[in-house]
């Protein structure tokens, strides 16, 4: 049975795409990061022709518009200086982040924080990203980190197994096949916490702005902004990453006595 969920690797056909530190985009995606991904998905997954480059397939009126149906994540390695850090995620202009594209940026900044601290960068000159845009595939493409930062590329080799269950985990929204992970929560008493801002009224300014988009019953003090208590540390972490993605703050988690 074919998934709707189906991993695009990028390049290919000839195109190793960019490389440093040991490793080109073609290959690394396609031998290490897509295959694990697929497996720990539980069957949930499957992954576009690797003999193919889905971008020239798609100026040939193949690639993307094979796909109509399915849910598409396009990975790559970013490239630029060795000291560029982060990953981040590109789709059409003009659309929004929708809960894959979330559940997807939360991996990217648990491992490697998003590039100038921004998640998503729609962009309208991109084949694959307009093309699907164009026709309602749902897509995006997915930078996972800088092939020429090596220590990115270190640790991108030394947690591939981790890397590619978080990303499993987000495109399925299920726990990866064979993870050890607890089903239970961890309860408890937590509150979540943002970094000092300059005034009283700055914090007091963002609590309002906080509560009235995502609620979490902020309230200001001393020059911070807290939310109400949460009953287990994932709930706490998941408002923490959303408070994080939203307002671009970079807050923390108490355990309440």
């Amino acid at each position: 049975m074919m998934s709707k969920n189906i991993i695009v690797c990028g390049h290919g056909a000839g195109d190793p795409g960019a490389a440093d530190n040991g490793i080109n985009e073609r290959d690394f995606i396609r031998q290490e990061l897509a295959p694990r991904i697929k497996k720990y998905s539980g069957g949930e997954i499957e992954i576009y022709d690797m003999s193919k480059n889905c971008y020239r397939e798609t100026k040939d009126g193949r690639g993307i518009h094979s796909l109509k149906g399915k849910i598409v994540i396009e990975f790559h390695l970013d490239a630029a200086s060795k000291t560029s850090k982060g990953g981040h995620i590109i789709f059409g202009a003009g659309l929004k982040a929708d809960s894959l594209d979330n559940r997807l940026a939360d991996v990217i900044k648990k491992h490697f924080g998003w590039r100038h601290d921004r998640a998503f960068h729609p962009r309208d000159n991109l084949l694959n990203a307009n093309t699907a845009k164009r026709i309602g595939v749902n897509y995006r493409l997915v930078e996972v980190c800088f092939v020429t930062n090596p220590t990115e590329v270190a640790y991108l080799k030394k947690n591939i197994d981790q890397i590619a269950k978080d990303f499993a985990e987000a495109i399925t929204n299920k726990v990866a096949a064979g993870s050890n992970k607890p089903s239970t929560s961890t309860p408890g008493k937590y509150r979540v916490y943002t970094g000092i801002f300059k005034t009283d009224e700055e914090a007091k300014k963002q609590a309002k702005l906080i509560g009235a988009k995502l609620g979490y019953k902020p309230f200001p003090k001393d020059k911070r902004v807290w939310t109400g208590v949460f009953n287990t540390l994932e709930s706490a972490i998941a408002a923490q990453q959303k408070i994080s993605r939203e307002f671009g703050f970079n807050p923390q988690i108490r355990q309440e006595k």
